[in-house]
């Protein structure tokens, strides 16, 4: 078990960094006890609580993206396995253009959760940061992700334009 203190011995790709966890001792510990306890539910717990140990307690994304894919293998209707092989594409390994097709069957089939379009809005404008258009919200999406989009980049356009008035002032 790799606690995040030892997290040197692990791929910088393949880890979080351990400055962003406030309590990540205590993630692992407790996701850690989750996997000891596996065996005591469901066959799609199981999966999620697998997927989250390797993620949290060994930082294998190898074997974290295996276990999504068999997780939407075994239940095709559940978007929850799609939706976060989408997000670990997206946000660990900085590849949106794959992400984008799993977080779209993610929605399509579980239209009225908010994870998917917000994922997508981020997936397009990695993939097209300078588009000015509702183009860069992709052909598939909606008003939603459109939104979503124009509302990422007024904020990033904020962002901007605080750190020159810091820089500048």
């Amino acid at each position: 078990m790799i606690y995040w203190k030892d997290a040197a011995r692990v791929p910088a790709a393949t880890r979080l960094q351990p400055a962003s966890w406030p309590h990540e001792e205590r993630a692992v510990f407790y996701q850690s006890r989750a996997y000891e306890l596996r065996d005591r539910v469901s066959e799609r717990e199981k999966l999620l609580i697998t997927s989250g140990y390797d993620w949290i307690v060994t930082g294998d994304m190898d074997k974290e993206r295996e276990t999504y894919q068999l997780w939407s293998t075994e239940y095709p209707r559940d978007y929850l396995p799609l939706q976060l092989l989408g997000e670990t594409f997206w946000m660990y390994l900085g590849q949106p253009e794959k992400a984008v097709g799993l977080l779209n069957q993610a929605w399509q089939l579980e239209p009225k959760q908010p994870n998917s379009p917000r994922s997508l809005a981020y997936c397009y404008l990695a993939l097209n940061p300078n588009a000015g258009s509702a183009e860069t919200a992709g052909p598939r999406s909606g008003g939603d992700v459109r939104r979503l989009v124009s509302a990422c980049r007024s904020l990033r356009g904020r962002c901007d334009a605080r750190r020159q008035s810091d820089v500048g002032g």
